[in-house]
């Protein structure tokens, strides 16, 4: 089995009770407005019974194609939407084509420790078990199995030939499936050997197939079609007219083919309960079609929203489907894990301590904001069938909330030891507590946000159950864990040097997905991703790689050096017009902001492309023309985007040559080191010949790069940028930027440049070409294929028309995704 090199996106859409044909009109237009090249290779509309009342199952080759339709759709009447991404496995279906009068969805959620226990081994397990399921009903329906990535795991698509029957056996069947696990919560000489289900939630949802354009007829006719015994209606219905909404839903069941029909008013979230007795099966579509034609005429009768559902076992029905569990074994060498994992039991403790201790300091509405964000994680957790999936990200936005707590507390500290009589030092200080609040009310304000894009469409979320607003959801964690741990697995290649101290085991980071042209991170810990890439991950690695630099450098190198810093910002002359804690302020955001790029940069060159200046130029002067090609405010200030191009490019350039001279010395001491680094530097700035020369073999590099075919012909590279780069390398920001460099050089001088960076083997590449799972043994082969495979797209983004035809790229994105994912339940579940 391999995964397809086409997906499918299914868009459940809950609707007024009168416009479903309104609805059905303009999800026909967004499907024909789609701007994207190709556009969607086939769209199907089903009226879905149950939590929902539309599904819009679209086929096509670029996801990026739904956040066009997601544009287009807000003309529709849909009070919620929720978007699931799936991509088919080819060859695991049971070979039946045909097309029933009902089309069927069933979601299925997979334990999450029998993934981390077998990995790609119990995933082919699975399908096989599945894939034998549905050969066991071929006569009776047709199926397609396809990996999620969205809430569920798997999704099973596909059609009734025949009678209701067989898909509640399948359902049954599959719920049957379990795996091996010990007791949990309990001593280790009381554990004992469980099954536990392989499937921990299972959603199944039935509806009519229509077109978009008009309805579809069935196979067969209404009364020779699909039936079922006992449906039943729920119904909510206006003040004052309960009554006659429940006579009007009596007779509207009645048409449908059921006798016996009761109308029962209730309490709760529904006000009506409509079944029928009837113990003679229903033709489905014939009582469907009746109910959707009545929308109308039950919404004069009071009725505001229904769901249809099918009863669809009585108790002596289930007796009768009662099957004995089957075990998978897959053939991997494992020791069972516990039945349940151990993350809903993260009550954040320590963070909470810390709050208290520092509330005091805080503004009394921040305070308890903040209080109530961790309390909303730890509810996150709860939930049993989620939280291994949110559990990394709600511990990553946690632990930058630790961060800025810990400034906090100290910058408190400075700033009562400080004499009132030094007004400059308190301006500066209460400056920066002032930012250290800002970056705590923005810290608030994203964690709502991580938590949606974790548990959005998560077990019963995966449907909206409210009417009072619109609502949009299409959350894929699945794609954010792999981000998260590619920034982690650098994190930890990093030296313990620069972790002053920190457990680099422990450090986790959150991602999210918002509309904005570059990756940024906007509050320590917190990456956020342009939504463009959110099905090219590959695209944004190194980027990815940076802001855990800027991580490392704001948290954690910066603090140990923030004395020296501002000594060095009071020795600063004051500018024009500005007062001195102003010129401080601006000083401090301009000198953080050059030296935090420039730290991140070299660990990105170091430990991302090791070493290889070549790939780090290609790689950054890409990025610069890309982030201006989306972003037009950056492309209003290209020139000025070029110049610092060109700082960072010849800091990376300066390190090279200071690590490789120094390692030729074989200077070992750190104030050796610092001497001949000083040395080194006065040569290249005091001699303005060598200088100059330098910088200008950076330009010519940058004007050899875009000339390349695939270059935006917009954004050329000035040619008079020499003389501006040879002024400020006087100045004191340089100054301190090279400080940080000759510190960086001291603490890699071991290393050797360029590295040889680990590479799949050809034989798993292939395979991930063609579409099959792969074992990534390491977290060096995981950052490893991500980078090949980014630096395969830059090549061929740069040499533009010439590049050779590059087939089957969605195909290769998929398997490499699904691969990841795997390795990492595998290495990370408990």
């Amino acid at each position: 089995m391999r995964l397809a090199d086409s997906g499918e996106v299914f868009g459940h859409f809950l609707i007024p009770l009168t416009e479903e044909e309104s609805t059905r009109v303009a999800l026909a237009n967004a499907v024909a407005k789609s701007t994207r090249n190709p556009a969607p290779m086939r769209a199907d509309l089903t009226s879905i019974a149950g939590e929902c009342d539309l599904l819009l199952h679209l086929y096509l080759n670029d996801f990026r194609i739904v956040s066009d339709l997601q544009a287009e759709v807000i003309d529709s009447y849909s009070l919620a939407t929720s978007w699931i991404y799936a991509i088919r496995y080819e060859g695991a279906d049971n070979g039946t084509n045909s097309e029933g009068d009902l089309e069927f969805f069933v979601y299925l959620r997979v334990h999450r420790h029998y993934y981390g226990c077998y990995g790609i081994a119990g995933e082919k397990s699975l399908l096989g078990a599945i894939q034998k399921e549905l050969n066991n009903h071929k006569e009776e329906l047709s199926c397609r199995i396809l990996y999620s990535l969205g809430w569920p795991d798997l999704i099973l698509h596909g059609y009734l030939v025949q009678d209701l029957e067989c898909l509640r056996k399948l359902v049954v069947s599959l719920q049957a499936l379990s795996f091996k696990t010990l007791t949990s919560g309990v001593k280790k000489r009381q554990k004992r050997e469980l099954k536990t289900p392989v499937f921990i939630r299972t959603i199944t949802l039935l509806g009519i197939p229509t077109q978009l354009t008009r309805r579809r007829g069935g196979r067969r006719a209404p009364e020779q079609a699909a039936t079922f015994a006992a449906p039943l209606l729920l119904a909510r219905s206006r003040p004052g007219k309960t009554a006659q909404a429940a006579r009007s839903l009596s007779r509207r069941f009645s048409r449908g083919g059921a006798s016996g029909v009761t109308s029962l008013a209730m309490d709760g979230t529904w006000d009506l309960l409509v079944m029928s007795d009837d113990p003679d099966p229903i033709p489905l579509r014939a009582f469907y079609e009746s109910i959707r034609r009545s929308h109308r005429e039950l919404s004069q009768a009071g009725v505001d929203r229904t769901h249809t559902h099918l009863l669809t076992a009585r108790e002596n029905d289930l007796k009768s489907l009662q099957t004995r569990r089957k075990t998978l074994n897959p053939n991997v060498e494992c020791r069972p894990l516990p039945d349940r994992c151990s993350c809903s039991q993260e009550n954040f403790e320590e963070l909470r301590s810390k709050l208290k201790e520092v509330k005091s300091l805080l503004p009394r509405g921040l305070a308890l904001t903040l209080a109530h964000a961790l309390e909303m994680f730890r509810h996150t957790l709860r939930e049993t069938s989620n939280c291994c999936d949110s559990v990394g990200a709600l511990r990553a936005h946690a632990q930058g909330l630790g961060v800025l707590l810990d400034f906090a507390l100290h910058t408190r500290e400075l700033l009562e030891k400080t004499p009132r009589t030094k007004n400059e030092q308190i301006a500066l200080l209460a400056t920066e507590i002032s930012f250290i609040n800002d970056h705590l009310v923005e810290w608030c304000k994203r964690a709502g946000r991580v938590v949606r894009e974790r548990t959005a469409g998560s077990s019963a979320r995966l449907f909206l159950q409210i009417d009072s607003i619109v609502a949009q959801r299409g959350a894929i964690p699945k794609i954010l864990m792999i981000a998260e741990r590619i920034m982690r697995d650098f994190y930890r290649q990093l030296p313990l040097t620069l972790h002053s101290g920190r457990d680099p085991l422990a450090k986790r980071f959150a991602a999210i997905l918002e509309p904005q042209g570059n990756v940024t991170s906007p509050s320590l810990g917190l990456v956020s991703i342009p939504i463009r890439y959110a099905f090219a991950l590959h695209l944004v690695a190194p980027q990815l790689w940076h802001e855990v630099g800027q991580y490392v450098f704001l948290a954690e190198y910066s603090p140990a050096q923030r004395a020296r810093v501002n000594r060095e910002i009071a020795r600063t002359p004051i500018g024009y017009g500005m007062t001195p804690s102003r010129r401080k302020l601006e000083s401090f955001k301009i000198d953080f902001e050059l030296r935090g790029d420039m730290f991140a940069d070299l660990l990105v060159l170091c430990f991302g492309f090791g070493g290889n200046l070549v790939d780090f130029v290609d790689y950054l002067a890409s990025l610069t023309a890309n982030v201006a090609k989306h972003d037009n405010h950056h492309s209003q200030l290209w020139e000025r985007q070029v110049l610092v191009l060109v700082h960072r490019l010849l800091f990376a350039a300066q390190f090279l040559k200071i690590h490789h001279e120094m390692q030729q010395a074989g200077v070992t001491t750190r104030p050796e080191f610092v001497g001949e680094c000083r040395l080194l530097q006065e040569r290249l700035i005091a001699r303005s010949h060598l200088q100059e020369k330098f910088i200008r073999n950076i330009v010519a590099w940058l004007l050899e790069v875009s000339k390349s075919r695939g270059w935006p012909e917009q954004f050329p590279i000035p040619s008079n940028l020499v003389t501006t780069v040879a002024e400020n390398l006087t100045s004191n920001v340089y100054a301190r930027c090279l400080r940080d460099m000759t510190y960086l050089a001291f603490e890699f001088r071991t290393l050797s440049f360029p590295a040889s960076p680990t590479k799949l083997d050809r034989a798993a590449w292939e395979s991930i070409e063609a579409g099959q799972l792969v074992e990534l043994a390491s977290a060096e082969s995981l950052q490893a294929a991500y980078l090949e495979f980014y630096l395969e797209e830059l090549r061929a983004q740069l040499a533009g028309p010439a590049a050779p035809p590059r087939t089957e790229q969605f195909r290769k994105m998929a398997s490499l995704g699904r691969s990841a994912l795997l390795h990492i339940y595998r290495s990370e579940v408990t």
